[in-house]
């Protein structure tokens, strides 16, 4: 066992993953890495599976239970040569249960993993799980980053001891770095590597380090751990020298290429290397791993289980997580089912005459597209999941073409449930032919369809690196999908720039197959309306015609093939090869899914960058070890002690929240305590031991469950001013990823200081934190994600900061704020809040895995387990309290963990927490206590405490900073306003070429209608886009809003008006697009009218995403609701179903409250309003005059009351009639009418108006923030 010391930054991580052979982030690496003399090359084609490395980030699926992870993981792993009668459930039942006990699982095992949107078990329990589950893969070679993150100490320390049973069981070689890191741990490894900037200064045998480092003059200091001396050692932030001589580290890797230590492990290497035979152990190696496979004849094999075994398993995985997630089932099958009614009953028995003909085109088309796209769902979820496949892959657990082979599997049973579901209903409401074989043809290309589709979204997902060009590539292809499906435009009137699309459009060959097999055989009976001439003096029918595209002159019935070929091009014959087609595109898409998923396999990047202002200089000298301290002056932050001296108290407080049924779930039992000016104070615990929850109580952020008992500030009663005077640094790093360092220390500090202290005076307290802090190398550098940006110790220094920047009068509470540091950044952070608590602050803070020389720094300890108090009092009095009841800690070992090792040890953890707290409430620190609360609860004048708290500024001073830095974060955040602009111009520039230049015919004013219904697709893509955007922004105010830096209004203001900008470009770009190449009318009045119904239909899909996201606590939730909503108002505006043919219940009150009825009517009335119409030879409809007259004549008194004009009046033989003679008489048949443009954009502005009111009203009354 290698222990890997080293700073965040220092190369640990890239160490551990070379190593590990995870080589492809890296665009070069050098030097050679031998596996027991096989080459790194070899050995991953050879053993891909055989090292491996755990990431610090908890990777798993969230809607799986404890149990049901680890049974997977066992399963995929099982040995193919078990014990006699030992069946592979009997191995997974007994392996697992033996994880569950080591790990502390047992208790939790039925419990989600859950993660940051789906609860779970706790950040504790869920890094136990991913322990275990890398110890299921038996790897050889096992690289462990910063595992213990998270973990109290005694869980550390235990998570060790079982590293090194496993180890010596297995004879594995593991690797294990840790940023702080106790004796006890240390003294369980074999060797140490040190590093520092990439730099090796030191390998060798553990028990050999500190005398090294002391023979280069440095000094152990007591009570230091020895992990913390050899990484203090080469740090220049906390030097401990006691010679002059400077050190570089550069030097000190010099030297220790120099030294004996050196040259024996390169000895050791040597010899090894001479005595290993590499065709031996390659033989060794593989008969090894193949008598762990299951996998019968494939010696080779790369995985234990085989193929067909992987398939099964993860089809039975998928099929938990898909069931189990029974919110998104539910919704989604509700959804469903809606729509269905809805369709169904807008077309509703469709009648079969010519007036049935358009709409049950319309019908199936929705129908498709519904389904079709119901699988979007799994491009984000496939890009989500990727992590997993990763590690799971890494892991040797199984291969990608299993995974997806399995999901489909699952998939095609699933969605034909649903699809059946939806099927029955709109089938047999619409009043499609009702025969058995047609609804199972219908039925089953539905299902097809959306099985291709479903694969196809997969690869979409699998092939792009980020979720922004996933959805920029995605917006691309669904407009060409639904554009080219045949509908919308016929391929006999498809533009050449966009009808090559449609011979690889699977939607285009579902459409087609499904209009075949509904009209093949019909016989529409032409109406009245559609009759020419019609009337009553025109009762012959041999001198009539049929104005349906496919009738013939003579008779009333239209023959549905003649129709589809007329207006479609399609064949009926062609059923059949279209239907195989379909099936063909499933099956070449899924091994597609399949090659594409072996071929790419995406990684991270190899280093977390930061992105620098373009002011920044980087100063990139050469650091120097000296002997000083390094310890910052006291600058004047921390100069003088406070004006006031305040106190908090809280007596006998009890917590409960709301658990199954009608019980309550108890978290905190009689707590009290007190903290004063001047104190630092530890709360500690292990995990789950209520240290959270307690400062959470004591800050006044519970926002659900029951809380009981007294806290006082100053003797008074919490309010709202105490928000205002306290900070608190939650354990969770939340910032505003496009701010600098020293721009969200400066928001802070003009937001939560006095208005009345001068900006001037705020950036010069900002400097001195900067300073303090130790920022100054990133105090321009964007905060980022931790992928790319800050790390985890910048982040949390930020953090503290970021409450420091506020002054806060009262207290300051610190929620683990050495989580995820090194040991030196641990002590360096307890430092500084020891000056502030020496110059009169109160400080309450938390904490995991303290060392000696950390837990020295505190001046009282709280000490928690299972809720209930265990020691309040001075930390020289910890040590005496324990003892007096029998637990002695040894002079070596650490209080700290002692502690915690005598409550989670030989017994269970509720009943030590039960019988600790007995003693704790018959000793004599209790009874001190008391008496300290009862003599600081005497209330101070509560003037005295709320004057201290002055007022922060105008309401119009914090909209300008909040709005500010809202525009700064959308103008720093490219990928947001790049996607938006490329969807943009995506759906504008493949509608216009679609629709090039449309003439003014009978089919072009259809067309001129869908151009307009296209902009209907704009709120889809700015809700995809805005809603998760608006979810990270709300995290964050709820944040800022904890600490009462503004109100809510400033924030759903802000984050309104910084959409503005974005709404005007976009607009501008799209009507460009759009307008221009299919040769809209040029008038200015009308093209300035449409340019402003663009404006308002992307001023409300903003106004619309952001209330939805707001009525939701989610973004997963607001998606779920969004594609219900606009369906319905696609569907009821007037365009697929004109609505003389809307059922009279929806026409009444749906179609009136559609805001896509006005924006459609509106446009509609604009572009067509006194438009001529001049129809194509082919659209005048023809029919046989009688004889002795003309066509003037004869059609005389039925022209007094037509819409259309003859083409030929003068004729005596036939008289070809085109039904419309301009775009008014076009928009009648919808009810529309030129006059009411003006009125419908009113309407329309006046629903983006009563959405944003919505939105404010339903951001500020309802609060998502569950804690």
């Amino acid at each position: 066992m290698v222990l890997v010391l080293g700073r965040p930054g220092s190369g640990c991580s890239t160490f551990l993953k070379i190593i590990a052979n995870n080589r492809e982030e890296y665009s070069e690496v050098r030097g050679n890495v031998s596996y027991g003399g096989i080459t790194a090359e070899e050995f991953r084609s050879s053993f891909p599976n055989e090292a491996v490395y755990s990431t610090p980030e908890d990777v798993h699926l969230a809607s799986l239970t404890v149990q049901q992870t680890l049974d997977f993981a066992v399963q995929m792993k099982a040995p193919g040569s078990r014990l006699p009668d030992q069946s592979l459930i009997d191995y997974k039942n007994e392996v697992v249960s033996a994880l569950l006990k080591i790990f502390n699982l047992s208790h939790v095992k039925d419990t989600l993993v859950g993660d940051a949107q789906i609860r779970g078990i706790s950040g504790g329990q869920r890094k136990r799980v991913s322990i275990a589950e890398m110890m299921i893969s038996g790897a050889t070679v096992c690289c462990w980053d910063n595992s213990t993150l998270g973990l109290d100490a005694v869980s550390a320390t235990d998570y060790i001891r079982c590293l090194r049973i496993l180890t010596n069981v297995y004879r594995s070689t593991t690797f294990v770095s840790l940023y702080q890191a106790s004796d006890i741990i240390y003294e369980h490894f074999d060797k140490i590597l040190l590093l520092e900037d990439g730099h090796q200064l030191y390998f060798g045998p553990a028990t050999g380090a500190q005398q090294y480092f002391e023979s280069l003059g440095f000094t152990k200091l007591k009570g230091q751990s020895v992990p913390d001396f050899l990484t203090a050692s080469v740090d220049q932030r906390q030097m401990i020298k006691s010679t002059s001589i400077k050190f570089t580290v550069e030097s000190l890797a010099l030297k220790y290429q120099e030294s004996a230590i050196s040259a024996e492990e390169r000895s050791a290497i040597d010899s090894y290397c001479k005595s290993v035979d590499d065709e031996t152990l390659l033989w060794d190696l593989s008969l090894g791993t193949a008598s762990s496979t299951q996998c019968i004849g494939l010696k080779w094999n790369n995985y234990s289980a085989s193929f067909m075994q992987q398939v099964m398993l993860t089809f039975k995985r998928h099929a938990l997580l898909k069931l189990q997630d029974r919110f998104s089932l539910t919704v989604q099958t509700a959804t469903s089912i809606i729509v269905a009614l809805l369709c169904g009953s807008i077309y509703f028995q469709l009648p079969k005459t010519s007036t049935g003909a358009f709409t049950r085109g319309g019908v199936i088309f929705i129908t498709l597209l519904y389904n079709a796209f119901t699988a979007f769902a799994e491009l984000p979820t496939t890009m989500f999941c990727r992590p997993v496949l990763i590690k799971h892959k890494a892991f040797g657990f199984h291969c990608s073409s299993a995974l997806y082979i399995g999901q489909i599997l699952f998939d095609i049973p699933m969605a034909a449930a649903q699809i059946l579901l939806f099927s029955v209903i709109v089938y047999f409401m619409a009043g499609l032919e009702p025969t058995a074989q047609r609804f199972l043809v219908f039925y089953a290309l539905l299902v097809v369809v959306q099985a291709a589709m479903t694969v196809f979204f997969r690869i979409l997902g699998i092939v792009s690196r980020t979720f922004d060009g996933a959805i920029r590539l995605a917006c691309i292809i669904v407009i060409l999908l639904v554009l080219t499906s045949g509908y919308l435009v016929p391929i006999q009137d498809m533009s050449h720039w966009v009808s090559w699309f449609y011979w690889i459009n699977p939607t285009a060959y579902g459409f087609s197959a499904l209009m075949m097999n509904e009209f093949r055989g019909l016989f529409l009976t032409c109406t009245t309306r559609d009759l020419v001439p019609s009337g009553p003096s025109y009762q012959d029918i041999a001198y009539q015609t049929c104005t349906l595209p496919g009738s013939i002159s003579g008779t009333n019935l239209v023959d549905g093939a003649e129709y589809l070929k007329k207006s479609f091009s399609y064949d009926v014959q062609n059923l059949g090869r279209n239907g195989g087609i379909l099936v063909l595109f499933m099956i070449g898409l899924l091994i597609l899914n399949v090659l594409v998923g072996e071929w790419i396999p995406f990684t991270g990047s190899g280093t977390s960058m930061k992105t620098f202002l373009k002011t920044e200089t980087k100063d990139h000298t050469t650091r120097t070890l000296s002997p000083k301290s390094t310890d910052p002056q006291l600058s004047s932050p921390m100069a003088g002690a406070l004006e006031k001296i305040h106190y908090l108290t809280w007596e006998s407080l009890d917590y409960t929240v709301p658990s199954t049924g009608t019980n309550e779930l108890q978290l905190l039992h009689e707590v009290s305590g007190y903290v004063e000016s001047g104190c630092l104070m530890a709360l500690m615990g292990a995990s789950g031991a209520g240290k959270s929850t307690l400062l959470d109580v004591l800050c006044s952020r519970k926002t659900t469950g029951t809380v009981r008992g007294k806290i006082l500030a100053d003797g008074n009663p919490v309010g709202g001013w105490f928000k205002r005077g306290v900070g608190y640094c939650e354990q969770l790093d939340i910032h505003e990823p496009t701010q600098t360092v020293r721009e969200a220390l400066r928001f802070s500090a003009y937001l939560r200081q006095p208005h009345t202290v001068a900006k001037e005076e705020k950036n010069n307290y900002v400097e001195e934190l900067i300073s303090l802090l130790e920022m100054e190398d990133f105090s321009n550098a964007l905060i980022g994600t931790t992928q790319r940006g800050l790390s985890v110790e910048e982040r949390k220094k930020l953090s503290i900061g970021v409450e420091l920047a506020a002054k806060p009068e009262i207290l300051l509470f610190l929620d683990e704020p050495t989580s995820g540091l090194d040991s030196q950044s641990a002590i360096n952070i307890l430092r500084l809040l020891r000056r502030l608590a020496d110059s009169g602050q109160a400080i309450i803070c938390t904490i995991h895995q303290p060392n000696s020389s950390i837990f020295r720094l505190f001046d009282k300890l709280l000490l928690l387990s299972e809720g209930r108090t265990i020691f309040f009092g001075p930390m020289d009095e910890l040590e005496g309290h324990f003892a007096a009841h029998g637990a002695i800690c040894p002079p070596d070992a650490n209080i700290a963990e002692f502690m915690l090792r005598v409550l989670n040890d030989g017994e269970d953890s509720a009943q030590a927490a039960v019988k600790w707290n007995r003693h704790w409430l018959a000793s004599i620190h209790y009874s001190k206590m008391q008496e300290r609360i009862r003599a600081l609860t005497i209330p101070s004048p509560p003037s005295d405490v709320i004057d201290k708290i002055p007022s922060r500024g105008s309401y119009l001073y914090h909209l300008k900073l909040v709005t500010a830095r809202a525009s700064v974060s959308l103008w720093r955040t490219p990928e947001y306003g790049n996607t938006r602009l490329i969807n943009h111009i995506s759906v504008g520039l493949i509608t216009g070429l679609a629709y090039l230049n449309i003439g003014n015919s009978r089919a072009d004013l259809q067309y001129r209608v869908f151009v307009i219904f296209q902009l209907t697709v704009l709120p889809s893509m700015i809700l995809s886009q805005i809603q998760p955007r608006f979810e990270l922004a709300r995290t964050i105010f709820m944040r800022e809003k904890s600490s009462e830096m503004y109100e809510k209004g400033v924030f759903l203001l802000s984050v309104t008006i910084a959409e503005l900008p974005h709404i005007i470009v976009c607009s501008v770009i799209f009507f460009i697009c759009m307008y221009f190449p299919t040769s809209f009318s040029r008038i200015p009045e009308k093209s300035s009218f449409q340019f402003l119904m663009v404006v308002l239909t992307e001023l409300f899909s903003v106004f619309l995403g952001l209330t939805v996201a707001a009525l939701t606590p989610s973004a997963y939730i607001a998606s779920l609701f969004t594609p219900f909503l606009l369906v319905t108002f696609s569907l009821f505006c007037g365009v697929t179903v004109p609505p003389p043919s809307i059922p009279k219940f929806w026409r009444a009150w749906l179609y009136r409250l559609n805001p896509f009825t006005y924006l459609v009517g509106g446009m509609m009335e604009t572009e067509l309003g006194g438009r001529k119409v001049e129809c194509t030879l082919e659209e005048f409809q023809t029919f046989v005059l009688p004889t002795n007259t003309t066509c003037m004549d004869y059609a005389r008194k039925f022209l007094e009351t037509a819409v259309g004009y003859f083409e030929n009046p003068q004729s005596t033989t036939t008289c070809a009639y085109c039904p419309f003679k301009n775009g008014d008489s076009f928009i009648d048949q919808f009810g529309l009418s030129a006059t009411n443009r003006w009125k419908d954009l009113g309407i329309f502005a006046a629903f983006c108006g009563s959405t944003f009111v919505l939105f404010i009203i339903a951001g500020s009354r309802i609060n998502w923030s569950r804690r």
